[in-house]
């Protein structure tokens, strides 16, 4: 039987996308406060709040160059706008429907190619859908959210990205584990499939103190130009973490992206 993340207090509450909207400005108001790093996909959603619940002549004062990241920015505003049930133009919903097709392209192109990596290939590969494949209606049931996730605030923030929240789901979830493959040696998570990154969050939470020194020691090497001194963060063989009873391997590396979480 699979085990549920201990010490979690479910709250039924009814979702306002307009009251997550708010908390998510007092979080980046706090994290630029406190002088931590923003990453580009919290900065790009804290710039389309400060266009939807601040002043315009803040935006207008941050530098965005880069054209991609521009459209990504209102793209942001425009998703929150429709989530919150608002009315947008025509042009605004032919560019919101270009950008959402772009992402999309993009998620099932890291999908297939993590997939790729199991024995499926060709026509097997190809064809996978919703209504032939448990394994991937599961993984497109967890992996709708598209942007990468930042686990800890701090002056070198935690973040799982998109590609490796995948690759953790095809490699170590038993209900989306598709074949073999290149994965000879497996190693399953014996928690509910829907509490995996709680899971991670969890285990940050716990290591929380450690985790953060050892990264505020990199951003100072970083700040000084000693980037040969960054270190990554492993928790493997050697020094493993115990968490509820059970033995996990974490590898996050010196600039705080996570590439590696699985249960012994």
């Amino acid at each position: 039987m699979k085990k549920r993340v201990p010490n979690l207090v479910k709250i039924n509450t009814t979702y306002k996308p307009i009251e997550a909207e708010k908390m998510l400005i007092w979080r980046y108001n706090r994290m630029v406060e406190e002088g931590y790093t923003i990453p580009l996909h919290d900065y790009c959603v804290y710039c389309a709040l400060i266009k939807r619940h601040m002043s315009k002549d803040i935006l207008a004062r941050i530098l965005i160059d880069d054209k991609n990241v521009k459209e990504r920015v209102r793209f942001e505003y425009l998703y929150m706008k429709i989530e919150n049930g608002e009315s947008i133009s025509q042009e605004e919903l032919v560019f919101y429907r270009k950008w959402l097709n772009k992402l999309s392209i993009e998620m099932k192109e890291i999908l297939k190619k993590e997939i790729a990596r199991t024995n499926l290939k060709g026509k097997l590969l190809n064809n996978l859908s919703r209504g032939n494949s448990k394994e991937y209606e599961t993984l497109i049931e967890l992996a709708r959210e598209f942007r990468s996730l930042t686990l800890l605030d701090w002056f070198i923030p935690i973040v799982l990205t998109y590609k490796m929240r995948i690759h953790i789901f095809v490699k170590h979830v038993e209900e989306t584990k598709f074949a073999e493959g290149n994965y000879k040696v497996r190693s399953f998570f014996q928690y509910h499939h829907d509490e995996i990154f709680t899971l991670l969050k969890s285990i940050l939470r716990n290591n929380e103190d450690e985790i953060k020194e050892h990264f505020l020691e990199n951003s100072i090497k970083r700040l000084d130009g000693n980037l040969n001194e960054m270190k990554d963060y492993i928790r493997k063989k050697k020094n493993p973490i115990k968490f509820d009873g059970d033995t996990f391997h974490l590898w996050i590396d010196k600039n705080g992206f996570i590439k590696q979480f699985f249960q012994v």
